[in-house]
């Protein structure tokens, strides 16, 4: 297996990307197409999302079908073209001709900047890093809670076009004040961890992660064990159940659905699974929630 060139980098790489973008005149807004257009995919990457991110496309172009609340959009992001994804969707992404793409996530502590390249088709990306350990100023949380709204007009409107480069702007001023020195490992690991959370599905493993942030394996392993104090099926494990927690809650699917959907193939494992973590079944934490 061909292992990706992998490089932690300074805030300053990220400040110039944002500021070439704004300086082009920011980001457009991605084009809707029918669904069977985004359905002859070639790279495929899927999943629930637990936070909301951007990914804009610096070269060739990304299709993308974007659930939610069971309702399924299809669009076509070309160059310098944002799409934005709100927590609690199911995307299915398939990066068609595209080289090169920024993708910046808003956690709960800290913002991770990724830049991923691939030389052809289907070989191996680099992948380029950042990550911020503090958060948005209040304005701009604002504008980020306002974009991951459910009854948001979406990508079609100027209000999301304004907001989406308000917070380029106020991203590029974040990284110009960050500190450039980071631990190369724990940089690594939090980036395992960011690949966790944005595709936690079934496809996820341990191989597929470390290709993803281009360690091996076994160097993987011991990253979580240095650096976080568990192993990577346990946080695996921890974030498919705090997603399957958050469908409990917010939706009407049944509990094999919502196993399938957080990344587990065995309903029976997931209910064990989640019994042990919670002290309770899916079921009688479903009907303990608040509203229920």
């Amino acid at each position: 297996m061909q292992i990706p060139e992998h490089r932690p980098v300074s805030p300053g790489y990220f400040q110039d990307l944002l500021a070439d973008l704004l300086a082009d005149g920011g980001c457009r807004s991605a084009t809707r197409f029918n669904v069977p257009h985004c359905t002859n995919v070639t790279v495929r990457t899927s999943g629930l999302t637990r936070v909301p991110y951007l990914v804009i496309p610096l070269a060739g172009d990304i299709r993308v079908l974007h659930e939610t609340d069971g309702q399924v959009q299809a669009f076509i992001a070309r160059r310098s073209a944002a799409l934005f994804f709100r927590s609690g969707s199911w995307v299915y992404c398939d990066l068609g001709s595209s080289r090169r793409w920024l993708r910046i996530t808003f956690d709960s502590n800290c913002i991770v900047f990724g830049c991923s390249a691939r030389k052809v088709r289907g070989a191996p990306h680099s992948l380029d890093g950042f990550i911020g350990r503090t958060g948005l100023p209040a304005v701009g949380l604002e504008v980020l809670h306002d974009l991951d709204r459910n009854d948001h007009p979406g990508p079609t409107s100027t209000r999301w076009r304004a907001q989406v480069n308000f917070l380029l702007e106020l991203l590029a001023e974040y990284c110009a004040k960050a500190p450039a020195g980071r631990n190369k490992a724990r940089l690594t690991f939090d980036m395992a961890c960011e690949y966790v959370k944005g595709n936690p599905g079934d496809s996820l493993t341990r191989e597929r992660a470390a290709l993803a942030v281009g360690v091996t394996p076994n160097h993987l392993s011991k990253l979580f064990k240095a650096v976080g104090a568990t192993t990577f099926v346990d946080y695996v494990n921890d974030v498919r159940l705090c997603g399957a927690m958050d469908l409990l809650r917010s939706s009407l699917l049944t509990v094999s659905e919502i196993a399938f959907r957080s990344g587990f193939s065995d309903p029976n494992y997931f209910s064990r699974a989640f019994r042990k973590k919670t002290g309770m079944t899916p079921v009688q934490y479903r009907a303990s929630a608040p509203g229920r």
